[in-house]
C-alpha cells in the first residue's frame, strides 16, 4: 500500500523454461488500501414524536446522480485522480452506499445501460431490489469498445412495492409542443424567440402500490391488491 508495483511479465516456452526474449515490465500506480466501508450518516429529524404507527406508514427514498464512466474524462476532471474515476473501483463504492441505505426506492441519474444491466440490476437484486432503465433520447456513444448510452434508474423493495406502470417523459417533445403553443403569445408580447432545446433528457415516473399500506380514504388511489398507489 502506498507504493507502486514492478510486474515483470516473462513469457514461457513449451517445455516451461523461460523465454530469452519478449519480457515486458510494467509499473503500476500507486497501490490504494481496499475501499472502507459505506459512511455512516447522521440523520436529522423534523422533529415531534414518533411511534410504530407512524413509522409503518413512512418509506425512504434516495435519489443520486452516479456520474456516467462515459463523463469521467481527465480534461473533465483534471483535479481527480485517475483510479478514482475508474468504474471498476467507483461501482463497488456507489453499491456500498447504496445497500447501506436501505432505501424503499432508488431514484438514480447518468447510468450507463451497460452498467444498469450487468452490475446494478443482478447486484441490487440480492438485496431485494427490481429496477427499471430509460435511456436519453440520443444516439449511443462508443465507449470502451462498445456502444453505450446513459439514462435513468429506479430500483424499489419487491417487499414493499409492486410496479404497475411505467411513464417516459421525453422533455425535447414536450418543449416542442410547449413552444409551438406559446411562440404567438410570445411574439406579441415582444420576447425574443427561444432557440434550445432539452438535448434528449428525460424523466423516469414509475406507478407503485404500496403491499403493505391499504388505502383508506376514497378519494385516494388504490392498486389491484388494495394498497395505497403512488
Amino acid at each position: 500500500i502506498d507504493r507502486p508495483l514492478r510486474l515483470d511479465i516473462i513469457p514461457l516456452m513449451e517445455d516451461g523454461s523461460d523465454a530469452k526474449t519478449g519480457g515486458i515490465s510494467i509499473t503500476t500506480g500507486t497501490v490504494i488500501p481496499t475501499p472502507k466501508e459505506a459512511r455512516t450518516r447522521r440523520m436529522i429529524s423534523p422533529g415531534g414524536h414518533f411511534n410504530a404507527e407512524w413509522l409503518n406508514k413512512q418509506f425512504k427514498v434516495m435519489n443520486w446522480n452516479i456520474l456516467a464512466d462515459l463523463y469521467t474524462s481527465e480534461a473533465q476532471y483534471p483535479y481527480c485522480e485517475k483510479w478514482a474515476l475508474s468504474w471498476s473501483w467507483r461501482k463497488h463504492l456507489i453499491l456500498k452506499e447504496l445497500k447501506s441505505m436501505t432505501a424503499d426506492i432508488i431514484t438514480l441519474q447518468e447510468v450507463q445501460k451497460d452498467a444498469f444491466e450487468d452490475w446494478f440490476r443482478p447486484e441490487l437484486a440480492e438485496a431485494g431490489y427490481d429496477g427499471v432503465f430509460a435511456p436519453k433520447k440520443w444516439e449511443p456513444s462508443f465507449h470502451r469498445g462498445k456502444y453505450t448510452t446513459e439514462g435513468c434508474a429506479t430500483f424499489y423493495k419487491t417487499t414493499r412495492f409492486k410496479r404497475l406502470d411505467k411513464v417516459v417523459f421525453d422533455y425535447d417533445k414536450l418543449s416542442a409542443v410547449r413552444r409551438g403553443q406559446s411562440a404567438q403569445q410570445d411574439q406579441e408580447r415582444g420576447l425574443p424567440r427561444w432557440k434550445g432545446d432539452c438535448a434528449g433528457n428525460i424523466a423516469l415516473a414509475l406507478v407503485l402500490e404500496d403491499l403493505t399500506l391499504q388505502t383508506t380514504q376514497n378519494w385516494q388511489g388504490a392498486g389491484p391488491k388494495g394498497g395505497d398507489k403512488l
